[in-house]
């Protein structure tokens, strides 16, 4: 009921705004899919480099009895992307207690289990613990930042849109709309004129087809005149 009511010029730029946002937000969903895959890959990486990179040390400090270096090494997991908690389990009783660095109370969406083997003697097991909620949290940034600075481009864009529309289309509509309303057979020598450069385009040939049309009923009307003049001379 809205649209059949509504100006055309509405109707136009509420479907660009509505096109435009829907293009924003599926493109945002895109990007922001994409964004979560790639984090939660690199966090996967992390896990992995931990095997190659620190399982190894880790295992030597532990059987030289080096706790020091052991945290070190475990503080030094703790700075890779994701990693919140890592802990040594003492499952052979070797060491008396566990070791363990970082916030264990967060959430925990990817845990792995190394186990340390020392000369094919099982020393213990590295527990590392990580989760996306930095990348959550980032995420939910980037798309707030998205969202805003889309919006404010959208909104430039309709009104940008609706300034030129106003000035290429509908001041010249709302010309040929007062000129056929008030057209009538006392003023048809006065043609239809828009204040634009000639080009020859649709407006052109609006304007063309109503004067061709304004020169056809006048000269119609001659040709009844002429007719009507014979007539009553030929019954005088």
């Amino acid at each position: 009921a809205f649209f059949r009511h509504a100006k055309i010029r509405t109707i136009l730029l509420l479907l660009t705004i509505m096109i435009a946002t829907v293009i924003t937000f599926l493109s945002t969903l895109t990007l922001l899919y994409w964004d979560y895959q790639t984090k939660t890959n690199n966090v996967k990486k992390n896990l992995q480099f931990i095997l190659t990179s620190y399982v190894s040390s880790i295992t030597d400090r532990l059987w030289d009895f080096d706790e020091h270096n052991v945290r070190m090494q475990l503080k030094g997991i703790l700075k890779l992307s994701g990693i919140h908690y890592c802990s040594i389990l003492d499952d052979e009783g070797i060491f008396g207690s566990d070791i363990s660095e970082g916030n264990p109370e967060l959430n925990e969406d990817l845990t792995r289990r190394y186990p340390l083997i020392y000369r094919n003697k099982p020393i213990g097991t590295l527990i590392v613990e990580a989760n996306f909620d930095h990348i959550n949290a980032d995420l939910l940034r980037t798309s707030f930042v998205i969202f805003a600075s889309s919006g404010f481009l959208v909104m430039i864009c309709s009104i940008i849109i609706m300034f030129l529309n106003n000035n290429i289309l509908f001041r010249h509509f709302a010309v040929i709309s007062e000129y056929t309303t008030k057209l009538n057979l006392n003023h048809l020598d006065e043609p239809l004129v828009l204040m634009r450069k000639e080009k020859q385009d649709e407006l052109h040939q609006i304007v063309n087809a109503i004067n061709e049309m304004r020169l056809r009923i006048g000269q119609d009307i001659k040709e009844r005149q002429i007719m009507q003049q014979q007539l009553e001379y030929s019954h005088n």
